[in-house]
This record gives C-alpha cells, structure tokens and sequence, in this order.
C-alpha cells in the first residue's frame, strides 16, 4: 500500500484505507464514534479531533468539491443569503479588528463567492482567497472583481509574512490534513499577525442531541470536526497562541433546521413550519425559533457547547 506524508507530516494514505493513528496527534486511541450515510466516523481519544476513517484522497476529495458546490448549490446555499451573510461577516471583520492585526493583508481560505472579501475591500483591507469550487470562483472573479484563486491553499506559492490576518469560516471542517493547512498558513502570517476560525463544534448540546441527524456532520463534504478543546491542541501544534475562543448558537434557518430534525421522530412533519406557498421555512417561524432560544443560546456559548466555534490565534515568532 502507498503512502506519502501529509503536510503535518504524518502519514496518510494514498489511496484513502483506514488509519490506525490520529492525523492532528498521531496517538494511536481511535475509537468508532458515527456511522453516517455508509461513512465511518472515530474520534481520537488523544486530542478529541473526529474524523472520517477512511479519509477520501486528495483528488477524489477535490471532485467531490466541485461537483458538491454546483452552480445551483451556490446559488441556493449563498447567492440566496447574500444580505445575511454579509451582514454576519461585518461582525467578523470587526471582531478580527479587535486583535489589532499588524497589516491590512488579508487571505480568505475557502472564501466561496466572495462576500466576506468583498465586504473587507470596502472596509480598506487588500482581500484576497482560495476557493476550489469553481462555480464559487467564477462568481468571485467575475461579479465581485476579487483575486481568487483555485489552487489549494497548501500548494500556493505566497512568500512568507505576507498576511495581516487569515480566516477559515466554516472551510477548516473540509481539509483531509488540516494540520498540515495550518502549519503553511502560519508561515504565511506576519509575526503578529492573526488567525480567525469559525467551525461546527461536534460536542455542542444539539450535534448531542441529535446523534448522526447533526446536520454538521455531512461526510463526505466535513472530514474533520472539532470540539474546544481539539481545535485548541491543534492550533498550538500548528505554532500558534490562542487568543480567544467563544461559541455561539446558529442563525434562524440553521435552528428552524435543527427543530425540524428533532421533531421528526416525534412526528411533527417539516411542513408544519414551512409558509404554504413557498414551501420553505416562513420568515415567521424562523425568527419565532431564533427568539426563543436566544437564553439557551446565550447560556451555551459561554459554556462553549453552542453549535460553533469562534478562535482567533497569533502567530508568534
């Protein structure tokens, strides 16, 4: 069997078999954790990573990609939010600036159409992304004017310090060797320079609660997910300090989906929040759930077990 060494430098198989050790700790406690979709998932009894066993290959991983992220996927997904994740994303750019990054480089990892580095251009930053979803790319690059490119981002050729901050929104979870991916964006921070993660968190009350219904677990497309104290382990092993990590809760569809979920087994059908013409979630039953919750909500962030993870890291030296 093939094998080659991943840029974390631990072993990795070529042709996508099993693993026996960890890929972020490379301790060898991997115990079954999911089975989804014909997709098995263990975690690391080490470092607390979850991962898909076996990992697809790079090209196979790759295709998946692109096919996955179709034009009509984007649409739906993105292009069909655009005010909303546009206003998320100013939040984010405000919260990075509070760490006070040392230059206003700034590199977007899996940057999708280009809202967030459209939105840091207005905001003065030189903005620019990686994206391997090529209908993401053409949007990027032909409606927003923004330089994406569609190389990974562990094969592009950026000089050292080149960047005041990077970001992973929701784009960590899908990378086969992500220590690896963290260790080359390191290098590509100016000392100082700051490092924004936003990610599922597999021990939050709701991927609990609803087991392999999590709507975050999505293998073959999330290969990796992280817990606080994981992301913690494998940020310091990428080099770098930790700054500030908080949780928060997901935004009104994202809740409208997990009751949805959660009803289903007690046989409340996903129709009975749906607006009658549309056929999708109402803006009514949707904000109706988003108030709701907002003291659960509250109440497990700071207890870091809301649905996502927030990090922002320095690099050091």
């Amino acid at each position: 069997m093939m094998h080659r060494r991943g840029e974390s430098g631990n072993m990795i198989d070529g042709n996508g078999g099993n693993r026996d050790s960890c890929p972020v700790c490379t301790a060898r406690q991997i115990v079954p954790f999911l089975s989804v979709a014909a997709h098995s998932l263990v975690r690391c009894l080490g470092c607390g990573v979850v991962f898909l066993n076996p990992l697809p290959t790079e090209d196979v991983s790759h295709a998946f990609t692109a096919e996955h992220y179709n034009p009509e996927r984007v649409t739906r997904q993105f292009l069909g939010r655009e005010a909303e994740k546009r206003e998320e994303f100013g939040r984010r750019l405000s919260w990075i600036d509070a760490f006070g990054p040392p230059t206003r480089e700034i590199l977007d990892v899996g940057c999708g159409p280009g809202f967030f580095l459209d939105e840091a251009r207005k905001r003065g930053w030189d903005a620019c992304g990686s994206e391997i979803s090529p209908a993401s790319v053409a949007h990027a690059r032909t409606h927003l004017g923004l330089q994406v490119s569609d190389t990974p981002i562990q094969h592009m050729p950026f000089p050292e310090a080149t960047f005041g901050a990077i970001t992973f929104w929701d784009s960590l979870e899908h990378f086969r060797d992500p220590l690896g991916v963290l260790r080359a964006v390191e290098r590509m921070l100016v000392p100082g320079g700051v490092l924004a993660v936003v990610t599922p968190n597999v021990s939050s009350l709701i991927a609990r609660l609803c087991g392999p219904n999590w709507g975050w677990l999505k293998p073959p497309d999330h290969l990796f997910l992280f817990d606080p104290g994981s992301l913690a382990k494998i940020l310091a092993l990428a080099g770098f300090q930790l700054l500030e990590m908080t949780s928060k809760g997901g935004d009104a569809t994202h809740l409208y989906q997990v009751i949805v979920r959660l009803g289903a087994p007690l046989g409340i059908p996903a129709s009975f929040f749906m607006h009658p013409v549309l056929r999708r979630p109402s803006h009514f039953s949707c904000q109706v759930i988003h108030a709701a919750a907002a003291p659960a909500r509250y109440l497990l962030g700071r207890a870091l077990m809301g649905p996502l993870i927030y990090a922002v890291a320095r690099r050091t030296t």
